[in-house]
């Protein structure tokens, strides 16, 4: 009788060293994703506020020495979480406006249009929010408060 490849005790040579070196691979590519810390991100989480409310919905984009971001998502209560290598980073923050009041009520995304916030925020240069993250052994706390802008307002 014959089951997975088996006849008696011996391996059926279909199922020889590649199937193997296949599945031992396969598990040395998922290891380098457990365990926190060992590829060398750092876990950065905080709230984002705006005028001292939580933000309840937008982005942050973190830009690196090489210029390119990564982002995530800024939760309903205004938190949270990213991980980061080590480096100083410029920082962004965009929220779309509030979906009208009457519309329909799906999830689809509103269409590209105004920030909620004011523009200076949306861009890593003006925005005045920086971050620098070492070598840690466990996660950083980033807090970020936005002020309107005193002074003009443009329109």
């Amino acid at each position: 009788m014959r089951l997975f490849g088996y006849r008696g005790s011996r391996v059926d040579p279909r199922f020889g060293w590649w199937h193997a070196s296949f599945a031992g691979a396969v598990c040395f590519l998922l290891l380098p994703g457990c365990g926190g810390g060992a590829d060398g991100l750092t876990l950065v989480s905080g709230t984002v506020s705006y005028q001292g409310s939580p933000l309840e919905r937008g982005s942050l984009r973190f830009f690196g020495a090489d210029g390119r971001p990564i982002g995530c998502v800024i939760r309903e209560d205004g938190s949270y979480e990213i991980n980061l290598p080590p480096g100083d980073f410029q920082v962004s923050v965009s929220s779309p406006p509030r979906r009208p009041s009457g519309g329909p009520a799906d999830d689809s995304p509103l269409p590209p249009g105004p920030n909620a916030l004011p523009d200076l925020f949306s861009q890593p240069k003006t925005s005045g929010l920086s971050l620098s993250v070492g070598p840690q052994s466990g996660p950083l706390t980033y807090e970020i408060d936005l002020k309107r802008p005193t002074g003009r307002s443009r329109r």
